[in-house]
């Protein structure tokens, strides 16, 4: 029996796509930051294209406030057990959610971990995968480093630096969210720069501002003072 050469190339295609759904996403959708697209080889590194400079979203807050060492310590705890997203202050509705393995204990380095969150709208959630980079502790000072560590939709890292000067009594939390969306057509969508839609950068805006006051337990830090950087 003769067989169409059209079918069997449409048979094959349908069976990549069912058996590796998001490989064939990645090469449609996903941005040329791979060498998968490119013509380089290992003597060419220097000629790369670095376009994960590019599409970047910057949310920066830097918050400092009177307060003494064991409010300091209190936060402290609170980041190794990730507690680090608020509730909504209005409807009380939790809009990230982290789920790990062993979370009745203290993270650790290379812990991977999981964030839910809902994305530009209460019906519609993304799942990133993340794992601890860095964590580094003294007596006056706490630095931890979530960043991805699996094709997600929104790539990037969350990194929080808490500082207690003992000659000020007070308490500075530096905190960096940096996200890139990955999807090409979602970028867009999303894109201020081409659709003037606020909505994303508002949200993560809200966000930093919601996790710092959350951690001081006070609510005097002001969306107005959440840097903005768009690359």
């Amino acid at each position: 029996m003769k067989i169409n050469p059209y079918i069997a190339i449409a048979a094959i295609v349908i069976l990549i796509i069912l058996f590796f759904p998001y490989s064939v996403l990645n090469f449609i959708f996903l941005s040329n930051n791979g060498s998968f697209f490119s013509n380089t080889n290992m003597n060419d590194v220097k000629d790369v294209d670095f376009n994960l400079e590019i599409n970047k979203h910057h949310f920066l807050g830097n918050h400092t406030f009177v307060s003494d060492k064991n409010k300091f310590d209190e936060i402290v705890n609170k980041l190794k057990f990730l507690d680090i997203f608020s509730y909504e202050r209005d409807n009380k509705v939790l809009k990230t959610v982290i789920h790990r393995k062993n979370s009745d204990k203290p993270v650790n380095v290379d812990d991977v971990v999981s964030v839910t969150t809902r994305f530009m709208s209460d019906n519609l959630f993304t799942t990133s995968y993340e794992k601890v980079a860095i964590l580094e502790e003294t007596s006056n000072s706490f630095i931890m480093c979530m960043t991805s560590c699996s094709e997600n939709i929104i790539n990037g890292y969350y990194r929080i630096k808490i500082y207690f000067d003992e000659n000020t009594k007070s308490i500075t939390i530096n905190y960096a969210k940096v996200q890139t969306i990955e999807p090409i057509i979602l970028r867009t969508l999303i894109d201020n720069k081409i659709t003037g839609n606020k909505k994303y950068t508002d949200a993560n805006i809200n966000s930093v501002k919601n996790t710092i006051n959350f951690l001081s337990g006070k609510d005097d830090f002001k969306i107005e003072n959440v840097i903005y950087e768009y690359k």
